[in-house]
């Protein structure tokens, strides 16, 4: 089988985060991404915890879905 067939057998879930394991995923996502880039800085996990959280002051006023492309 040829890989461009093997690759059209795949399909990609797009998902809403649902929970602590996915929120961590999330985050993490930036970091495998470019973990090959010498100049790639990810951001602090505690901090990108921070910012997503219910208690954030952004939550007071906002809402937000986060997605994973599975």
């Amino acid at each position: 089988m040829s890989e461009q067939k093997q690759a059209a057998d795949r399909s990609l879930a797009v998902v809403p985060l649902a929970g602590r394991r996915d929120l961590g995923r999330f985050i993490d996502l930036p970091r495998l991404l470019y973990a090959d880039d010498p100049c790639f800085i990810a951001p602090l996990a505690f901090e990108q915890r921070q910012r997503f959280s219910p208690k954030s002051p952004y939550a007071a006023h906002a809402r937000w879905q986060g997605w994973l492309a599975l």
